[in-house]
């Protein structure tokens, strides 16, 4: 799916089966992504299982504070991303494509009422990032 796009329907079944495929590909999108996050977050604690250690054999010992992102206007531009970094993005990107998932099922369950309506309709879908932000219904 495109970032911006218009879709046009024949029926509110098919509108449905249509968001039906967003939802599940939005959702399988979301384990695989869980998944490496939590592969990153066993990485994350071995790696603090180390600097502990040394910490203690060796009591001068510091990790120093990566200093590898500069500010972009609306991004972030990190060079040679630690772990934490990237378990940082790889949180916000998981927490984003939650609320849209759960925004796509909620739209769902409310266009629900639509498919009693067996009659030939036009039904024009306006997305923006993936969610139906304008339903246009003509008979």
């Amino acid at each position: 799916m495109r970032s911006t796009e218009i879709r046009e329907y024949k029926s509110p079944d098919e509108l449905l089966v249509a968001l039906d495929e967003d939802i599940n590909e939005l959702r399988k999108l979301l384990a695989e992504n869980l998944r490496k996050l939590e592969d990153m977050r066993r990485r994350v604690d071995q790696q603090n299982l180390i600097k502990q250690t040394l910490q203690k054999i060796f009591p001068q010992y510091r990790a120093a504070e990566p200093r590898n992102a500069i500010e972009l206007r609306e991004a972030q531009l990190v060079i040679g991303p630690t772990v934490e970094q990237e378990i940082e993005a790889l949180e916000g990107v998981l927490d984003l494509m939650n609320r849209k998932l759960n925004i796509l099922l909620s739209i769902r369950k409310e266009l629900e009422v639509l498919s009693q309506y067996k009659s030939s309709l036009r039904i024009v879908v306006y997305y923006f990032d993936g969610i139906p932000r304008k339903i246009h219904i003509s008979y």
